[in-house]
């Protein structure tokens, strides 16, 4: 388990984050003849702009699916740069503060089209005279050779996502992590993958994609309420009545991509919010590119509890970003909490990550900084040969890593490195390779 220790003195702000999707970078972006390097430089002048106007600071950069426009190693690499630079611009740290989910232009569609294989896997997985869910279980728990190449067309996302510890497996197929609300409960984001089946024919008709319970059945916990994140609405999962089931009644938020107009509304007790796309096609009528800014905080009056849920839409209009919908800076909805007494500490699931140990922020250089994170971000940052250095310094390959993916591998390292007390050298290995240099954030300890 994983304790979130509170004093209870502590006044805390509301949670507020930058939601962006569909942004779809392409091989050539950043250059000269990128038809969007002018509204990426709008955005990025307004949400600094926005940010400092309306919040005191940001909590997180949540981004729902089609970073990439191919799901090409390019298209990453640039995504690596510009979310970094937005990311410090807003106050945050990139190597910290980013969450991020796959989508439908996040694959590598060739890997599919080249592989009659996957294309049978989601075959059985879309088809509506089997049970999704069976299925699923067969192919990511019982079955090795599915659990491999059902996730072959998301190597270069996985690659990339590692570095911010959101890749996605058949042991991880969704990643969570917890946030602290200002009452000193928590929210938990749990960020699912919907690009378990996806393709070139992927529709919200006959070809649809799949989740799964496995990533739908959030299990409740006193004290702590889910925001929950996927690419594709409900309309376009072969398993939606589930989806909307289990969202709406366990996830007190819920953020979508993919649909390039920005929706929000409430159903029942929890809110839905489909961002928009930063990068529409350009020859899509209506053409406006957006994002948004949400804030949570839990409003109380004696023991009834509100979670406030304030979304700003920003839309692109003429040559700026303004308010959207109705030029109304923000719309808010009001959701019942049930009671609760906020303890010394609560004790919450331990997200899936890379490096699940020493999680609690410390300050350097004035952000907040989470060291597992970080030194997830830098090791995966350097060059294949500094990598490999690294890890046989520390004695952390074993024969049965052979034929693993890349990230999967590198979470086992991270994970060895924990279990035999090496984080602190492993920092120490990396500073070593990099060309910046940070204080050690991990306590130095006798490797076992």
């Amino acid at each position: 388990m994983h304790n979130v220790n509170v004093a209870l003195g502590a006044i805390m702000s509301a949670l507020v984050f930058l939601h962006l999707s569909d942004i779809h970078f392409r091989k050539k972006a950043g250059e000269i003849y990128d038809p969007f390097r002018g509204v990426r430089n709008e955005l990025e002048l307004d949400l600094a702009r926005f940010s400092t106007e309306h919040f005191e600071k940001v909590t997180a950069i949540l981004i729902t699916g089609d970073i990439a426009y191919s799901g090409h190693p390019e298209e990453y690499a640039f995504a690596t740069t510009w979310i970094a630079k937005i990311a410090r611009s807003i106050g945050l740290d990139p190597e910290a503060d980013v969450y991020l989910i796959p989508s439908n232009h996040d694959i590598e569609r060739k890997v599919v089209a080249d592989s009659p294989t996957i294309q049978g896997y989601h075959a059985t997985l879309r088809s509506p005279d089997k049970d999704v869910n069976e299925s699923l279980v067969g192919y990511l728990e019982k079955d090795e050779e599915a659990k491999r190449i059902i996730f072959k067309p998301l190597k270069n996302f996985n690659d990339f996502a590692a570095k911010y510890q959101c890749d996605s497996s058949a042991e991880h197929p969704y990643w969570e992590h917890p946030f602290k609300l200002n009452d000193r409960s928590t929210l938990m984001v749990r960020g699912v993958n919907s690009t378990l089946a996806s393709d070139e024919h992927d529709t919200d008709g006959a070809y649809k994609l799949a989740v799964g319970n496995v990533q739908l059945d959030i299990l409740r916990q006193d004290g702590v309420e889910y925001m929950a994140l996927c690419h594709h609405p409900p309309s376009w999962l072969v398993d939606a009545d589930a989806a909307e089931l289990f969202l709406t009644e366990r996830a007190r938020v819920q953020l979508f991509g993919h649909k390039h107009k920005q929706r929000m509304n409430q159903l029942d007790n929890s809110v839905r919010v489909v961002a928009g796309a930063v990068q529409p096609e350009t020859r899509e009528p209506n053409w406006q590119p957006r994002y948004n800014f949400v804030s949570l905080e839990v409003m109380q009056q004696g023991d009834a509890r509100t979670l406030c849920v304030q979304v700003y839409p920003r839309v692109y209009i003429d040559t700026s970003f303004q308010s959207g919908i109705d030029q109304a800076t923000l719309r808010r909805f009001d959701l019942t909490l049930p009671r609760w007494t906020a303890q010394v500490s609560i004790s919450t699931a331990a997200p899936v990550s890379s490096v699940s140990t020493n999680a609690e922020s410390v300050n350097q250089g004035g952000l907040r900084m989470r060291p597992g994170r970080r030194l997830t971000y830098r090791f995966l940052s350097l060059p294949h040969n500094s990598r490999l250095r690294i890890v046989q310094q520390l004695n952390l390959i074993r024969p049965e890593d052979e034929g693993l993916r890349d990230s999967e591998l590198y979470s086992r390292f991270f994970s060895r490195a924990a279990a035999g007390g090496g984080l602190f050298e492993f920092w120490n290995l990396i500073d070593s390779e990099s060309d910046t240099h940070e204080e050690n954030p991990f306590p130095q300890t006798v490797r076992s």
